[in-house]
């Protein structure tokens, strides 16, 4: 048998037909989720389904829990292509991705598991597509999420709440709740995140600064004039390979992790490295160490040499990683200078940075955590987020469970 928890035998004994399950990182909502989707006999010819963001995550985190099943449970057959289990008597368990929904099939489902709801980027997905298979059994189903904002699965565990709701049940926990986790991690992550993060990674906190890129940026706090700025050694350029408009963000070290960008540069139409390098070495000749997009490193916007080389030539330094940082870890590390889960400010910008500062309050992110660059490009905001990435990354802790089954 797969291991329980009183959290677990709360959801599995709660008759209500809809439930949604609301939980921090590493709680166990995977190991909940499938002794939910197993928690009663399987019937000849019936279906239940699993459906992750992606087939490839589904594939990741369930597909060995259906494989320990089947070593339980020796009339099972599995067939890896199809992600499914198929008992003696016709019943099956499948598992599937909401990346494809064109591909999911028309059938009856007797109980669905729908995971990670919040990162669907197609929610609708369950109204017009999965719904209606659970018609003519009548079928339940739980949505299990981290919380990403008051989105869909927000709204499910409102309907949970309400006590006019009778199909309706939800639960939110945190991590320091799991008995899988050990405290003294999930201390060390509420140090070292910052605090809108933390409380949505860790606090299963619905109040993540809503989809904004820089959801911890408040202009009363992060836009500051000073009367010095950063010695050349302590200064940086961050730059943002584009033509129309190429930007450049200049910032440093006011103190020890205490950052201050306090000007922008920016070539509106019809710009290349070349120009940029030269105006920059005219207006900042004390400034050499330069961040730039590391898609840089091999090609160039105008002619044979790539952008790296244009800019060693000019007499920088070029800084950063080879290959580009997930856009969600630029994020989190310019999220967490701007303030860190004790609620301290480590970063600040001028007013003269009004790209980068528009950058902030403007840029919005995609469901998954990126930045959303469908309806604005954040020129400034990469610029000076390749730096702070780089020297400020946010250090990964892995909150490690004590054990994922049972005996």
């Amino acid at each position: 048998m797969i291991s329980s928890t009183p959290q677990i035998r709360t959801l599995l004994s709660n008759p209500a037909r809809f439930k949604a399950l609301v939980t921090g990182r590493r709680w166990g909502k995977t190991h909940a989720g499938f002794a939910w989707l197993c928690s009663e006999p399987i019937q000849p010819g019936e279906l239940r389904w699993h459906v992750s963001p992606f087939r490839v995550q589904a594939k990741r985190n369930v597909w060995p829990l259906l494989v320990w099943l089947s070593r339980q449970m020796p009339d099972i057959q599995l067939s890896v292509s199809e992600l499914k289990a198929t008992f003696s008597n016709g019943g099956a368990i499948q598992l599937h991705g909401a990346d494809n929904p064109d591909g999911l099939p028309g059938v009856g489902l007797s109980r669905v598991w729908l995971d990670e709801f919040a990162l669907w980027r197609k929610q609708e997905m369950w109204q017009l597509v999965i719904r209606p298979m659970l018609t003519q059994s009548k079928g339940p189903a739980l949505f299990t999420s981290s919380p990403r904002g008051y989105d869909r699965m927000y709204d499910f565990f409102r309907l949970g709440q309400d006590p006019d709701e009778g199909d309706w049940a939800s639960w939110i926990y945190k991590t320091k709740d799991s008995p899988f986790v050990d405290p003294a991690e999930v201390d060390a992550a509420r140090r070292d995140m910052d605090p809108i993060l933390y409380a949505q990674e860790y606090e299963a906190s619905f109040e993540t600064g809503g989809n904004r890129a820089a959801w911890n940026f408040d202009r009363a706090r992060h836009v500051l004039k000073t009367e010095t700025v950063p010695a050349g050694p302590q200064s940086w350029i961050g730059l943002d390979f584009n033509v129309e408009p190429m930007v450049a963000v200049i910032g440093g070290e006011l103190a020890a992790d205490r950052v201050h960008y306090y000007d922008e540069l920016v070539i509106p139409t019809n710009a290349h490295t070349a120009m940029m390098a030269r105006m920059l070495r005219e207006k900042y000749p004390h400034v050499t160490r330069i961040f730039p997009d590391p898609s840089g490193a091999s090609r160039s916007v105008r002619g044979p040499k790539s952008d790296y080389q244009i800019l060693t030539d000019h007499g920088f330094k070029v800084d950063g990683r080879k290959a580009a940082p997930e856009q969600v870890d630029r994020l989190n590390s310019w999220n967490r200078m701007l303030q860190d889960a004790d609620g301290n400010v480590h970063m600040t910008i001028d007013p003269k940075c009004k790209h980068l500062i528009d950058d902030c309050e403007r840029t919005k992110r995609t469901v998954d955590g990126r930045i959303d660059k469908a309806n604005r490009d954040p020129h400034a905001l990469d610029a000076a987020s390749y730096a702070i990435e780089y020297m400020y990354p946010i250090h990964r802790r892995q909150v490690v469970r004590h054990s994922r089954f049972g005996g």
